[in-house]
């Protein structure tokens, strides 16, 4: 995440100081510094889907952040510039972050 966070214009050295630890915060966190996007599927019965991700590059890491009703595998493997791959065991929802750590 490229944040422009300028502090010539802060006077107050605490303030200043503050903001530092915050600017240095958002440019070295890994999760942070990633390049990801965010995805919303919902399936309707068990099966491999081949989701079209739109990243430009192979996502290396997923991060999961919901999943109910059943279960998610991916297929690190059958990833690609264009497709994420994974299966189901039924009807699905799945949230998740699709990307690479940087």
């Amino acid at each position: 995440m490229k944040v422009n966070v300028s502090l010539n214009n802060i006077s107050e050295p605490q303030i200043r100081d503050t903001f530092s630890k915050f600017k240095e915060t958002l440019e070295t966190d890994t999760i942070l510094k990633g390049t990801w996007k965010f995805y919303d599927v919902t399936t309707k019965n068990a099966g491999t889907v081949r989701l079209n991700h739109r990243l430009n590059f192979i996502p290396t890491d997923i991060i999961v952040t919901a999943s109910s009703g059943a279960t998610v595998t991916f297929d690190y493997e059958s990833f690609d510039r264009n497709v994420i791959v994974f299966t189901t065991s039924g009807a699905s929802r799945i949230r998740f972050f699709a990307g690479k750590a940087d």
